[in-house]
């Protein structure tokens, strides 16, 4: 019995965890839950079978309550953090890849929780910039400002409220009473309205479902029933807009008559109609992603900054699972079918990802990265 509700913790986890890969940061409350202390992340290079070369790529240290008091990246970032009494973040020190310090953020609190002073101090910078925020009776901050060698305000947000308490507008001030950027916003929180010194004045029309904050992008809806092998399946199409009515979206959602979706497409156009990227997705029974296949146009691929206009050779996705719902094993093909790279997964005991395995498209295995976890 404790081994049944072992698996069924595991299935569980598998939907939150599957999403913690090796290169995102992980959840709070799954750190504290778990008593993680720390988690690093190593490259092995391999080659003939052996390991010739270990890269540490990523470290991430916590407290007892989940927060994170180190974060190191190979190739970004180093920080340390610290946090007072009730897990508010009073300080931040960042390094330089010699270990030096080269940039510090500190925050003070009032009894309440909010922000009161925020200070940066860069090491190649004389002055640190100072941010005050300023609140109203209502506890709405209305305006966060800085401070000049002259002793006046500059580097100005004032905030503006609607009766209700949803913010309505930012407004940025360089010096006082200069003003180089107005943003405003409706109820629901999104942009209608934008007024930059560069760029201009641009306004935006949103329409909605009824009184909701959710947005009426549907121009057409179509819902087909049919037989296909012996199968009875549902076919929903959905023709869409994007949020501000630039962006042209189709999403075409299959479903066998247990109302399990079993294929997912999504197609979006450029304004000028033309594809610009399509995502295929396919599920088994349990919902699992099994299979997706992607296309990037010319455009849209080229702005991922490839330097290419061909679509990615990795376009084509197969995964494979354990019977605990955690990823086994994942599959890539170029735009021929032909496998170019193959990877297995293995599991710490409270399903975090232990070791990935790569292998090239001969099958000779070249890396394994592994993912170390500390407990307290």
């Amino acid at each position: 019995m404790k081994n049944k509700m072992r698996k069924i913790g595991l299935i569980f986890l598998a939907n939150f965890v599957c999403l913690i890969s090796f290169g995102q940061d992980l959840d709070k409350e799954f750190v504290k839950t778990n008593g993680i202390k720390s988690a690093k992340l190593y490259s092995h290079e391999i080659s003939n079978g052996k390991i010739i070369s270990t890269k540490l790529i990523k470290k991430q240290v916590f407290d007892k309550n989940g927060n994170i008091i180190e974060y190191y990246t190979s190739f970004s970032t180093h920080k340390k953090c610290e946090y007072d009494s009730a897990e508010n973040i009073i300080k931040e020190v960042y390094y330089d890849p010699n270990g030096r310090e080269h940039e510090i953020k500190t925050w003070e609190y009032d009894n309440k929780g909010r922000i009161l002073k925020r200070v940066t101090y860069l090491s190649w910078v004389k002055r640190p910039y100072t941010s005050n925020y300023v609140y109203n009776e209502q506890g709405q901050n209305i305006e966060i400002y800085d401070i000049n060698e002259y002793g006046k305000k500059h580097r100005i947000t004032i905030k503006k409220y609607y009766d209700s308490g949803e913010l309505f507008e930012e407004r940025y001030e360089q010096e006082q009473n200069e003003t180089t950027r107005i943003k405003r916003y409706d109820k629901c929180g999104n942009l209608i309205y934008k007024l930059e010194d560069i760029g201009g004045e641009r306004k935006y029309n949103i329409k909605y479902v009824g009184s909701s904050c959710i947005i009426d992008s549907i121009l057409q809806i179509d819902t087909v029933q049919y037989v296909e092998n012996g199968k009875e399946l549902t076919k929903i199409t959905e023709w869409r807009l994007g949020k501000y009515w630039w962006l042209k979206e189709q999403n075409i959602k299959i479903f066998e008559n247990k109302g399990n979706m079993i294929i997912n497409e999504i197609y979006e156009y450029s304004r000028d109609s033309i594809l610009d990227y399509s995502d295929i997705s396919f599920f088994n029974e349990q919902g699992q992603l099994v299979e997706s296949k992607r296309f990037y146009s010319g455009k849209s691929f080229a702005s991922l900054g490839t330097g290419s206009s061909s679509p990615d050779s990795r376009n084509h996705i197969k995964y494979e699972y354990y019977d605990n719902g955690l990823k086994k094993n994942t599959s890539y093909f170029n735009e021929n079918g032909i496998k170019t790279e193959y990877r297995e997964h293995e599991y710490h005991d409270n399903g975090l990802r232990k070791f990935d395995y790569y292998f090239n498209e001969k099958g000779v295995k070249t890396e394994c990265v592994e993912f170390q976890i500390e407990y307290y």
